[in-house]
């Protein structure tokens, strides 16, 4: 025989669950100031693979996540939503790749564009690099050689003598999202902007 009390508490939870509406957006991360990051596009594991039909990743350290879009953002912000918004469905073509011996990085246009606006550098995806390999000190803002990191993808994008163009564009969509500062904690994961239909 069944304990009523358990039974009526069993009731009472299968009630309010019912009672409960759905969410159908997906749960921010909840925090008390927004998070730096990036408003980048986002390279599908497809697209990824597609790519690395045309060009294998020849360092050690295998990237090709994102195209930056914009930097230096917040999480949740009207900013980094209002950049979102901009490049959903955005038509992206990769047209050359560059690789200095250190660092090896994909171009590709966005929406017809090869400069990003908001930082002068031409779009790219980091492809490669060598984490172990030094870089000149003209790679940096502050003048100082370094190892090579994927902010170096971006300078040699822009330098020609290390630019060849691919014998066929590769052509593909991706949509934007935002993507945090490393050293951001907690970090959420990139988030795509909400949906509106």
């Amino acid at each position: 025989m069944k304990d009523p009390s358990f039974t009526e508490s069993a009731a009472r939870l299968l009630q309010a669950s019912k009672a409960a509406p759905e969410d159908p957006q997906p749960a921010r991360p909840q925090t008390s100031k927004p998070h730096p990051g990036n408003v980048a596009l986002a390279v599908t594991k497809e697209i990824k693979a597609r790519l690395q039909e045309t060009l294998e990743p020849r360092y050690p350290k295998a990237i090709g996540e994102h195209i930056t879009l914009k930097n230096g953002v917040k999480f949740q912000t009207p900013e980094a939503e209002a950049e979102q918004a901009k490049f959903q469905n955005a038509a992206v073509e990769a047209y050359a790749s560059a690789d200095d011996g250190r660092i090896q990085s994909i171009l590709v246009r966005v929406n017809g564009a090869e400069i990003n606006p908001n930082n002068g550098r031409p779009y790219h995806i980091t492809w490669s690099l060598d984490p172990d390999a030094d870089v000149p000190a003209h790679y940096n803002k502050n003048g100082k050689p370094s190892k090579a990191k994927p902010v170096h993808a971006g300078v040699i994008a822009g330098m020609p003598e290390y630019v060849t163009p691919m014998d066929e564009p590769i052509r593909f969509t991706l949509s934007a999202a935002f993507f945090p500062e490393a050293s951001a904690a907690p970090a959420p994961k990139p988030q795509l902007a909400p949906s509106n239909g």
